[in-house]
């Protein structure tokens, strides 16, 4: 897999019944529905799945958030808070 996007996760939080969602910004390149992550988690480094993506309202300097859901199939999401981190978009 190639990388496609930078993203920066700012904050995480959990839905239940939907997923772990990350919030931040795209620092370069894309994010799109299917791709796919290596995000820190504790010490290790599951392959998540983007499988939902928002947009947020834009803050003070113009800059807008987005939301991304994500699912593993090697971890469950639910039981674990993600770090602030840069992550390839794959």
């Amino acid at each position: 897999m190639s990388r496609i996007g930078i993203f920066k996760i700012n904050d995480s939080f959990k839905i239940t019944g939907r997923g772990r969602i990350v919030t931040g910004q795209i620092i370069k390149g894309k994010v799109k529905l299917g791709s796919h992550a290596y995000i820190k988690i504790e010490k290790k480094f599951p392959l998540c799945q983007i499988v939902g993506v928002d947009i947020g309202k834009e803050d003070s300097k113009g800059n807008y958030f987005i939301g991304l859901l994500l699912k593993s199939e090697e971890i469950d999401l639910l039981n674990y808070p993600i770090d602030e981190q840069v992550i390839d978009i794959l």
